[in-house]
């Protein structure tokens, strides 16, 4: 029967017949419903009563259909689309169910899982409480708290064991000091009172110790000091000997008295030997005659002689002024009278003599405004810039000479700079090896980049310029360089042992291209 009902329903949907289709599927539905309910034996007879009923009625629904009634067609197809709507909206609506079972199936699953979780939980805090040996109810409810609560216990009975031990140290160091102090008191000489005037008297002893051993190191210093100074005498005094007796043996005399009169006399003859000689180149300058040398030569009384000729030319130097005065008036009277000429010609010989004059000054007062602006700079540059420049190339100095040379200051007369050592000790830098010349020389430059152009931070720009440096010299200036801030510096070389003091993005290798010709 089922079947047969399906089949009906199938062929209501192919021809379009939906009254036809509804019934088939309400006669399969029936029968799923009936085959799937069990139902008691006493009810079979009312099943088969529907059956027939419902085959009766079949049976009449498929006499009306092959006799159809064409006055009621229109309401026929009104109630078709309406049990189509119908069918539609059963369909929509089963889905919904079979949706809102999933989700409910879901829920129960859910609810279910989360029961078994609640459980596990319980006991878990259960397993926990009881490590903690605490009441299961606690551990229900105020696990959380009971645990801070014994990690708050954990806290405060570690700082007791902490002070005990504390207390402890503490009482073991006050009767290492009381039994030191105690010691301590034997070396007094009275015997105070309390523990007060104990400490006052080991303080005051221990000061007066303090000085003596001060006193007595200064002493043993003092006594050393003479020591040497007493060596180096008794040296200076061996060899001051050996000289005494060696010159001695060479003025051929046994005392020093004798030796002394032989020095005097050999200086007197040092000094005549140089008066004739100086007299010598005089006559020599002055070319005289070997008549006036020989008149001088027999002069019997030459201070008299010097005497007299010194006033003559004090007379004769005298004279000159008058004879200049007068000399110079002749000129320019032989002058004015060479030259001759009407006073139009003087006069423009005048405006053009002024006329080179005033040009003249101008180019004058061009060079001396350039003069005073340069003055101007110069000393800016020696008061302001220079000092900031000295004091960067100090420290890069001091930076790459690990402290050797620490002051750099320029010369009191002439030009150049002078370089002071840690010792104090002052050089040129002429005196000081070619690697330590250079490192001043690149001290100066970097200075004056850093300073110079600070409001403008120009790249730097080195090209091998530490190929005369050793290992230990160029791993400084290389670290001197990283510690620059603030400016890009290019670093050139063709040296592959530097490569190791740089890091990999760092180095840029250039490689030299060949151009076509």
């Amino acid at each position: 029967m089922g079947v047969l009902f399906a089949a009906l329903f199938g062929w209501g949907i192919f021809s379009e017949s939906w009254v036809i289709a509804g019934a088939g599927f309400a006669g399969a539905a029936f029968c799923f419903a009936i085959v799937n309910k069990k139902e008691p034996k006493g009810q079979d007879s009312f099943i088969k009563n529907e059956i027939k009923a419902l085959n009766e009625k079949e049976r009449s629904l498929l006499d009306k259909l092959k006799q159809p009634d064409i006055q009621h067609a229109a309401s026929l197809e009104a109630q078709l689309k309406k049990d189509s709507d119908r069918q539609n909206q059963l369909i929509q609506l089963l889905f919904q169910l079979e949706q809102a079972n999933e989700k409910y199936e879901k829920v129960i699953a859910s609810f279910e899982k989360w029961e078994n979780e609640c459980a596990e939980l319980e006991n878990e805090l259960l397993q926990l409480g009881k490590q903690l040996f605490l009441p299961h109810d606690i551990s229900k409810t105020f696990l959380s708290e009971a645990f801070n609560m014994i990690e708050q216990l954990k806290v405060l009975y570690r700082e007791k064991k902490y002070t005990a031990e504390r207390k402890a140290s503490a009482e073991k160091g006050i009767n290492e000091k009381l039994h030191t102090f105690h010691k301590l008191k034997g070396l007094l000489d009275s015997e105070p009172g309390s523990v007060q005037e104990i400490g006052y008297q080991l303080k005051k002893r221990l000061k007066e110790e303090t000085e003596k051993h001060i006193k007595q190191g200064e002493r043993e210093a003092a006594l050393h000091e003479l020591k040497l100074e007493h060596s180096t005498v008794l040296a200076e005094l061996s060899h001051f000997q050996k000289d005494y007796e060696h010159q001695l043996s060479l003025a051929g005399t046994d005392a020093a008295e004798e030796y002394r009169e032989k020095a005097a006399e050999a200086q007197k003859l040092a000094e005549l030997e140089e008066k004739i000689k100086q007299v010598r180149k005089q006559i020599n300058l002055n070319s005289f005659s070997q008549e006036e040398i020989n008149k001088y030569s027999n002069v019997t009384k030459p201070e008299a002689e010097i005497q007299a000729v010194s006033e003559e030319a004090v007379l004769l130097q005298e004279s000159i002024p008058g004879l200049q005065r007068k000399l110079a008036e002749v000129k320019y009277e032989i002058q004015i009278l060479e030259e001759g000429g009407t006073y139009a010609e003087l006069l423009h010989k005048f405006a053009l003599l002024k006329s080179e004059f005033e040009e003249e000054a101008r180019d004058w007062a061009k060079y001396a405004a350039a003069k005073d602006i340069l003055d101007r700079t110069i000393n800016s540059f020696k008061n302001e810039r220079l000092p900031k420049m000295l004091a960067k190339a100090e420290q890069f100095l001091s930076f790459l000479t690990n402290g050797g040379y620490v002051r750099i200051f320029p010369k009191e007369e002439g030009s150049g700079f002078l370089i002071e050592s840690k010792t104090g000790a002052v050089f040129e830098a002429k005196e000081l090896s070619q690697a330590t010349a250079e490192q001043i020389y690149v001290s100066f430059r970097l200075a004056l980049a850093m300073t110079i152009y600070g409001k403008y931070p120009f790249p730097i720009i080195i090209d091998d310029s530490f190929v005369n440096f050793d290992h230990v010299r160029t791993e400084r200036m290389i670290n001197l360089l990283k510690n620059l801030t603030g400016r890009q510096i290019l670093f050139f070389t063709c040296h592959k042992h530097l490569l190791p003091h740089f890091q990999e993005e760092q180095i840029q290798s250039v490689a030299k291209e060949k151009l076509s010709v």
